[in-house]
C-alpha cells in the first residue's frame, strides 16, 4: 500500500510539474513578440505536456491495478480458508479503490486540456 501511495504521489508531482513548466518554457522560448506562429507553438507544447501527463496518470493507474491483481492471485493461491480468501479479496478491493481515487485526484489536478489559439480570419466581402 505504501508503494502504491508513493507511486501516486510521484505521478501527481510529475503531472503538476509538466502542466506548469511546459507552457512556461514554451512561452519563454518564443517570447511575446516572436511572430504569428508563437500562439500555435505554445498550444502545441501545452498539448504535448498535457498528453504526456495524461499518459503518466494512466500508466500509474494501470500499474497499480496490475499489482493489486497479481497480489490477489498470489494471495488466493496461498489462502487455505474462506476467511483468508475474504481478507485477500478485501485487500484487492481496497487497493483498487485507492488506485481509482488517486487517478481521479490526478485527473482533477491536471484539469482540462489546453484550448487552441484563436485565429482571426478576415470577413469576406460580397
Amino acid at each position: 500500500m505504501k508503494r502504491l501511495a508513493k507511486g501516486a504521489v510521484v505521478a501527481l508531482v510529475t503531472v503538476t510539474s509538466l502542466a506548469v513548466v511546459a507552457p512556461l518554457a514554451a512561452y519563454a522560448k518564443n517570447g511575446p513578440l516572436s511572430g504569428l506562429a508563437a500562439p500555435a507553438q505554445v498550444y502545441q507544447a501545452a498539448l504535448k505536456a498535457y498528453d504526456q501527463a495524461l499518459a503518466t496518470i494512466d500508466q500509474t493507474f494501470f500499474t497499480a491495478i496490475a499489482t493489486a491483481t497479481t497480489d490477489e492471485v498470489a494471495g488466493l493461491k496461498v489462502a487455505k480458508t474462506a476467511a483468508d480468501k475474504l481478507v485477500v479479496h478485501t485487500n484487492f478491493l481496497e487497493a483498487k479503490a485507492v488506485a481509482i481515487a488517486n487517478r481521479q485526484s490526478a485527473l482533477i489536478t491536471l484539469g482540462d486540456p489546453p484550448n487552441p489559439p484563436v485565429t482571426f480570419r478576415p470577413i469576406p466581402t460580397p
